[in-house]
């Protein structure tokens, strides 16, 4: 079984970034899973992903990079958060030893 618990908020930087579970996200007018905005920080994700545990642990890593991305000013394209988010999301699933380091 896969499980993903998501805290109340994330810090990135200087920042407390708030994660929001809400009923419907939308980016740019169109239906999404996740959303970060810059003013104020702030994650939100689709209330109904807490039921797809491994979807959720997969957005809520897209979301933060997106997040550390525009803190930063890294500078990534949208294609190159997918994929990290995606391999983060394997990396940990794939690593008990790195995910019980990161969960001290």
């Amino acid at each position: 079984m896969y499980y993903c618990q998501v805290m109340p908020t994330v810090r990135i930087g200087p920042y407390k970034v708030p994660i929001k579970f809400v009923a419907k996200v939308q980016v740019d007018g169109e239906p999404a899973f996740g959303s970060y905005c810059d003013d104020p920080h702030t994650i939100e994700i689709e209330r109904s992903l807490k039921e797809r545990p491994e979807q959720l642990c997969n957005i809520v890593l897209h979301e933060c990079l997106e997040a550390i991305d525009a803190i930063y000013a890294v500078g990534l394209q949208h294609s190159q958060i997918e994929v990290l988010s995606t391999a983060l999301t394997e990396t940990l699933r794939g690593s008990k030893y790195l995910r019980e380091r990161l969960a001290s």
